[in-house]
């Protein structure tokens, strides 16, 4: 994966104007933005949470409203984890994803996310996964980066 040039997307309206057929972009995304209508590509994965603490609604057609979500969890699709599994790209996971969700130390493109390096290097300091990804994301050399749907 070339790093040089990379956008991550999230989630918010502006995710829209990424600019998906720009070949020489490193696209990285996270958590469930696949399921956004639009969405066309990613060069690898970011779902740090814990695994284990994964939060399925009980109906896929209601909106889900941050109080029905139990405090600590993270409310994903009930088909999240199947998603992941079946990626072809690089799927960064929470440090400890083996000991949290069995199956997915059988992929072949998980890979633990590598928090203890990036603190290494800037600190302690990170508050949502974009901010974990443009650290790891520099540390890789990017030079030109984007950021849409933040």
């Amino acid at each position: 994966m070339k790093w040089e040039r990379t956008a991550i997307v999230g989630t918010a309206p502006s995710w829209t104007l990424t600019p998906w057929t720009d070949p020489g972009l490193n696209v990285l995304s996270l958590n469930d933005a696949y399921r956004m209508p639009g969405f066309t590509r990613a060069d690898a994965w970011f779902d740090l949470h814990p695994m284990d603490h994964y939060w399925y609604p009980p109906d896929v057609n209601q909106p889900v409203f941050a109080h029905a979500v139990p405090t600590g969890y993270y409310a994903r699709p009930k088909t999240h984890i199947d998603w992941l599994g079946r990626q072809t790209i690089p799927v960064y996971l929470h440090p400890q994803y083996r000991e949290q969700c069995a199956v997915a130390g059988t992929w072949p493109h998980a890979v633990a996310f590598p928090r203890l390096e990036i603190e290494a290097e800037f600190g302690r300091y990170f508050t949502s996964t974009p901010a974990w990804i443009l650290a790891l994301a520099i540390m890789h050399g990017a030079k030109d980066l984007g950021v849409y749907g933040s």
